[in-house]
């Protein structure tokens, strides 16, 4: 089995070095090396003013937990050791010496109900590390803290790439906040359609969405998934808990400003863009003649998708026979609201109608070429790959060798296409 490369010297010193390049690369952060405990700078400050907040468990889970060391959220954090018998043990230790302390252990994990050995801490553990770090920078003692902290109604489920359920949901109007968390490689863009998926969930389980958290907050090095968190505000603190959680903090880790989900950010088209001209309800000649010039011209785009990839993908990123197909079905989409008794207004809805389908440097300029006839796009496999623009230029002279330029020949098929109509007529 290949093991998947790493950016790291040694696997016995990559928590340390990892923690001395937070530190350096974070003015407000410090390091005791020997202990592998890092503090806010003005740690002596703080402990003056204020309940000192401590967390602490394995690394490889970064941001999580020196992540959130700053004002208004930890004080410190103990990296590499998350045993609850360590834990237990300074906490008798430092009693033992006359501190006043306390711990709370969060479980919020909910994959295995009964588990044994007790239920993990996972991403919801950012939630506590917010609230806790409110309330003491508030003022609030210790003992009422914990209390606090312990009513909290936390679950997280992580998520493979199967179909999952939102942890700890049932049907009401239960005002709940959400955290959709990168366990380490998920993509921005998948976490985004993850939020959709999980708004729609919440819709229909008529639950009350307050906040929602999106990001990275605790991961598990490059692990492929995510994991969701759902956190049931109390019914007589839910006013003072989200004023806690939107309290200002200087960790770098906990984003400046959570989102709301909303039903009034999406927008109709009209009423933001001038009216398009309307189709005519009866065609001309000429209209008839452009509505079936363009139709054989997007359909001969959408049968040659399969080609138009194959070539791309060995020359450039891939993408051109998926995008250019979506635009002629945008096209066919649209045709018969197209003012097609006027060619050249014609025009610009068909280049509004690709604009809009697949954007880009195809949407800028699919319709604007004429120049290419199929001998020019064959041509284009003796072009060399030091001489070529686009993406071809980055791939080597064997990969390109006797391959065409896909949008070279996607001009050439579309117009091809459109000869047999302009020799008819």
């Amino acid at each position: 089995m290949t093991t998947a490369f790493k950016m790291i010297n040694s696997p016995t010193s990559v928590v340390d070095e990892m923690l001395r390049g937070l530190v350096h690369s974070s003015p407000d952060l410090c390091l005791v090396p020997d202990y592998r405990i890092v503090l806010h700078r003005d740690y002596n400050d703080l402990k003056q003013r204020q309940v000192t907040l401590l967390s602490g468990g394995g690394s490889g889970h970064e941001p999580a937990h020196a992540g959130y060391i700053g004002h208004g959220m930890l004080t410190g954090v103990i990296c590499g050791d998350g045993d609850r018998l360590n834990f237990g043990l300074a906490i008798e230790t430092a009693k033992a010496e006359g501190l006043n302390v306390d711990m709370v252990v969060i479980g919020d994990d909910l994959a295995i109900p009964d588990a044994k050995a007790g239920h993990r801490g996972l991403a919801g553990t950012v939630f506590v590390h917010k609230i806790a770090g409110a309330m003491a920078a508030q003022g609030f003692p210790l003992a009422k803290i914990a209390e606090q902290l312990q009513q909290l109604a936390i679950g997280t489920m992580g998520v493979a790439w199967n179909s999952c359920t939102l942890p700890a949901s049932e049907v009401g109007h239960d005002r709940v906040v959400v955290m959709v968390n990168n366990l380490g490689s998920t993509t921005s863009m998948e976490l985004q359609v993850i939020v959709h998926d999980v708004r729609q969930y919440c819709v229909a389980q008529q639950l009350v969405v307050e906040r929602v958290a999106v990001g990275s907050f605790m991961t598990a090095l490059d692990m492929s998934g995510f994991s969701l968190t759902l956190w049931k505000l109390s019914e007589e603190q839910a006013t003072a808990q989200l004023g806690w959680l939107d309290t200002p903090v200087t960790a770098a880790a906990w984003p400046a400003r959570l989102g709301r989900f909303t039903d009034d950010n999406v927008v109709n088209v009209h009423d933001v863009a001038p009216a398009k001209p309307s189709s005519a309800s009866t065609l001309t000649i000429t209209g008839e003649l452009l509505k079936r010039a363009i139709y054989a011209a997007t359909q001969s785009i959408i049968q040659a998708e399969a080609d138009l990839t194959d070539w791309d993908t060995k020359v450039g990123d891939g993408d051109c026979g998926l995008t250019l197909a979506a635009g002629a079905k945008a096209i066919q989409h649209d045709l018969a609201t197209y003012p097609l008794n006027i060619p050249s207004k014609t025009l610009l809805a068909v280049a509004s109608s690709i604009a809009n389908a697949i954007g880009g440097t195809s949407g800028g300029t699919s319709y604007c070429t004429y120049k290419y006839r199929y001998a020019g796009a064959d041509a284009t496999k003796r072009i060399a790959a030091h001489d070529a623009f686009g993406r071809t230029s980055y791939v080597g002279e064997e990969a390109v060798k006797n391959i065409p330029d896909p949008g070279a020949m996607a001009v050439a098929i579309w117009i091809q296409a459109l000869v047999p109509h302009l020799q008819t007529e």
